[in-house]
This record gives structure tokens, C-alpha cells and sequence, in this order.
């Protein structure tokens, strides 16, 4: 149990420097994204603990951290940061929402084969609105492609990340001197 909290805490440092940045939401993905990669390991045993109560922690952990997190910005916050959750939670209600009324506008308009270059200027930060970017510029067909090879992409990283057995891990500590548990 020792070797999946040592895992936990190592997180730990990577996700608190995110949250320090303005860009909260790159902070929950990469807690959710380090919290899949543990469950992984869990559910391939490479832990040697019991599962079901393990998984079901770590889901606990994974839904309690972000409302957690959430709660403790909009209570103790400085006034900039609960303007930037508000504009998460709701994006029309608030001010800072403005990119969301934006887009909207802008892909009222959009076409399933190609677009309208014009119109990409009115979107507001083109950084965070890339696949609004490509459905503008290129059309729907071209952004529902590139969704679907990210999602095969990332199904077939997760499968080959999967399949991985504790076996090789096991013939690399063999091999390399020096490395035991």
C-alpha cells in the first residue's frame, strides 16, 4: 500500500505547480490524467494490493479533489480566480465567459466542408479555441477527422500501454544491476 501512496505523492508536486499558473483546468487534467495512469497500474497489478477498494479510492480521490479544489477557490480565492471558476462553471453567465459567446456566434455560421477565413479573426484566443479554429477555417468534416484520429491515437496508446505485462518488468530489473524494490 506504501508503494501506491509513494506514487500519489509524487503527483503531488507536478499538479501544485499547475494550479499556481492562472490555467487551473491544465492542473485538473493533469491530476485526472495522473490518477488514470495509477488506476492503471493498479487494475494491471503491478501493485501488489487489493484492487476494488484501491479503485474505488482513487476514484473517490479523482471527484473529491477537483470539487475540493473548487470549493476552496471560490471560498478563499483571490477575486480573479473565482471570476476564471465562474467562467468554468458558467460560461454565458460570466463576464469572463466571453469566448463562449464568441464561438458560438462564430460556429453558427460554419459549414461542413470549409469556411470562411474572415471569420477566424472574430474568435478571441485562438490558442484555446483550436478545434473551433479548425471548424471555421476548415469546415466540420475536417474537425470531426481530427477528433476521431486523437481518440484512435489515444485509444491505441492506451492499449499498447495495457498490454504491457509486469513481466518486462520484472526481465528489467534482471538485467539491470542495482534496481530492486
Amino acid at each position: 500500500m506504501s508503494a501506491v501512496l509513494k506514487a500519489a505523492a509524487w503527483m503531488i508536486p507536478s499538479v501544485l505547480l499547475m494550479a499556481w499558473r492562472p490555467n487551473i483546468i491544465l492542473a485538473g487534467v493533469l491530476l485526472l490524467t495522473c490518477l488514470a495512469v495509477l488506476a492503471a497500474a493498479v487494475w494491471k497489478k503491478w501493485f501488489r494490493v487489493p484492487r476494488k477498494p484501491v479503485l474505488a479510492g482513487i476514484a473517490v480521490f479523482a471527484a473529491g479533489m477537483p470539487a475540493a479544489a473548487g470549493t476552496l477557490i471560490w471560498l478563499f480565492g483571490e477575486g480573479y480566480r473565482r471570476e476564471r471558476l465562474r467562467a468554468v462553471l458558467d460560461p454565458a453567465g460570466s463576464e469572463a465567459g466571453y469566448g463562449a459567446a464568441a464561438v458560438r456566434e462564430v460556429l453558427g455560421g460554419s459549414r461542413m466542408l470549409g469556411g470562411d477565413a474572415a471569420d477566424i479573426t472574430r474568435l478571441p484566443g485562438l490558442g484555446d479555441f483550436v478545434l473551433s479554429g479548425v471548424i471555421v477555417y476548415y469546415g466540420i468534416f475536417a474537425a470531426v477527422l481530427l477528433a476521431g484520429l486523437i481518440l484512435f491515437l489515444f485509444v491505441r496508446f492506451m492499449r499498447i500501454s495495457l498490454r504491457q505485462s509486469i513481466r518486462i518488468l520484472r526481465r528489467r530489473e534482471r538485467r539491470l544491476p542495482g534496481c530492486s524494490e
